[in-house]
C-alpha cells in the first residue's frame, strides 16, 4: 500500500494499492494529480458544504475516493462495492485520517433489487461486456432497504446502472434524494442501449433536471433524443474507429427545487445536423 495526499479543500490521505487492481485508471490519476474527476469532485464538495446533513450513497466505491470526501465533511456514508479487494484500502484510509468509522456503512455487494447472488468479473456485472474467464458470484443489496432518504447518490458500475436504479426506485420516485451523479453507458457493444437511455426518461418523469457533466461546466439536457443523436454521432465518428465498443458520459440529476451545484453552460449540445441524420 502507498499513501497519497488528495488535492482537496480538506486534505485527505488516501491509501492506494501498489499492484494493479480493477479501476487502475482511477488510482493512476490520483497518484499523478491528487484528484479523480475534478468536476464530479467539485459537485460533491459543493453539495456537502451547502448541506451539513444527509447521507451519501457511493455505489461502485472502488478504493473509496468519494466516500472519503463525504466522511471528511462528517456525513453518514454508505459505500457499496462488489470487488472484495477494495475494502481494505478504504478501511485503511479511514484509520489513517482518524475519521469516524461509525459514519461508514460498507457493503461488499452488488446493488440490485434481486435477492439472489449475481455474476461478477471483478469489474462489471453486465453479461454483455463481462470477462467470462473471471466470473464469480457476489451477494446483492438493495439501496431502498439501506436508507429511506439520502442527500447524494453516486453510481459508477460499468454498464450496470439500470440494476442500481431499480434498487433505489423508492428513493428516487418519492423524491428522497435531491442529487444523483451517475455514469450513463449509452452504447454497449456498438449499439444504443435503450435501458440506459430510459434512465434519463425515468429521472425526467420524476422531476429531475438533467445535465451532462462536461469539462468545467454542466450541459443541460433538455431534449433526450437530441442528446442521444449527438452522443451517437460522436461515438461512431470519433471513437468506434479506434476499436472502442462502449460509449458513455457522466450525468448530474438535480431534483426540482434544489440548487444546481456547479457552473451551467449557456448552450446545449450542437453538431452538424446533416451528419447526425446520416448515421
Amino acid at each position: 500500500m502507498e499513501t497519497v495526499i488528495l488535492d482537496l479543500e480538506i486534505p485527505i490521505k488516501m491509501v492506494l494499492p501498489i499492484t494493479p487492481v480493477p479501476g487502475q485508471n482511477v488510482q493512476d490519476s490520483i497518484r499523478e494529480t491528487g484528484i479523480w474527476s475534478r468536476e464530479e469532485t467539485d459537485i460533491l464538495t459543493n453539495i456537502l458544504k451547502n448541506n451539513p446533513y444527509g447521507t451519501v450513497v457511493d455505489v461502485g466505491s472502488n478504493t473509496g475516493y468519494f466516500s472519503l470526501i463525504s466522511l471528511s465533511y462528517h456525513h453518514p456514508t454508505i459505500a457499496i462495492e462488489a470487488n472484495p479487494i477494495h475494502k481494505q484500502f478504504l478501511t485503511e484510509s479511514v484509520k489513517t485520517n482518524e475519521m469516524d468509522s461509525n459514519l461508514l456503512q460498507y457493503h461488499q455487494a452488488f446493488a440490485s433489487c434481486r435477492d439472489e447472488d449475481v455474476n461478477f468479473d471483478g469489474w462489471t456485472g453486465n453479461p454483455e461486456i463481462m470477462n467470462e474467464t473471471e466470473i464469480y458470484t457476489v451477494k446483492t443489496v438493495q439501496i431502498d432497504k439501506l436508507c429511506k432518504k439520502a442527500l447524494f447518490l453516486k453510481i459508477d458500475v460499468e454498464g450496470c446502472e439500470p440494476e442500481v436504479f431499480k434498487s433505489a426506485f423508492y428513493l428516487i420516485s418519492n423524491h428522497q434524494v435531491p442529487y444523483i451523479v451517475f455514469e450513463l453507458t449509452y452504447i454497449i457493444n456498438d449499439k444504443v442501449d435503450e435501458e440506459q437511455i430510459n434512465l434519463l426518461r425515468f429521472l425526467y418523469d420524476n422531476d429531475y433536471h438533467l445535465y451532462e457533466i462536461g469539462s468545467e461546466k454542466l450541459h443541460p439536457i433538455k431534449n433526450i433524443d437530441h442528446c442521444l443523436s449527438v452522443w451517437s454521432h460522436d461515438f461512431y465518428t470519433k471513437y468506434k474507429r479506434d476499436g472502442v465498443t462502449c460509449g458513455g458520459c457522466n450525468i448530474l440529476a438535480v431534483l426540482e427545487g434544489n440548487i444546481v451545484p456547479y457552473t451551467i453552460c449557456d448552450t446545449t449540445h450542437t453538431t452538424d445536423t446533416d451528419e447526425i441524420e446520416s448515421i
